[in-house]
Parts: structure tokens; C-alpha cells; sequence
């Protein structure tokens, strides 16, 4: 066994840890932890993360933060576009 899949989730937080430290509220470090647990589900269930983070925003943006709209946007939904995920190579 190993924990390879658990040391590459957790590398973007290492990597962006210097930019952790102008965190200048607890509000803002809550809102940078949010955002990178959407991505990283993002990431874990296929999606390109780019594209969906765009996507969200755009819907969000048009539709407003109604539950029927974020129970849509959930990287684990059912309902999110095709051209969304990473097409992986077989």
C-alpha cells in the first residue's frame, strides 16, 4: 500500500502555502480553504478544473446562489456539461 493519491491531494496546498501567510483574516483563510476543496473534488472527480470553476461562476452569476443551483454545480452532479471533464487517454 501506499499514499501516493493522498500526497498529491494535498500538494497544491503545500505549494501555495507562502501565499497562506498574507491571509490577513480568519474569513479569507476559510474562503481559500473552501476554494480549494471545490477544485480538488473538482480534480477527483474528472473535471478540468479551469473550465469548471468558469462554469460555476458563469451559473452561479446568471441563476444567483439558490439551493437547486448549487445542488447543480456540485462536482459530483450529475447534471454538470460532458465537455467539462478531462477526456483521459485508455
Amino acid at each position: 500500500m501506499d499514499n501516493n493519491k493522498a500526497e498529491r491531494t494535498v500538494k497544491p496546498f503545500v505549494i501555495a502555502r507562502k501565499g497562506f501567510l498574507f491571509t490577513d483574516s480568519k474569513r479569507g483563510a476559510e474562503a481559500t480553504a473552501a476554494g480549494f476543496s471545490v477544485l480538488q473534488s473538482a480534480v477527483d472527480n474528472g473535471l478540468n478544473p479551469e473550465k469548471y470553476l468558469k462554469w460555476v461562476l458563469e451559473k452561479l452569476s446568471a441563476e444567483g446562489l439558490k439551493d437547486s443551483v448549487l445542488d447543480e454545480v456540485v462536482p459530483y452532479s450529475e447534471r454538470i456539461p460532458e465537455d467539462l471533464y478531462i477526456r483521459k487517454k485508455k
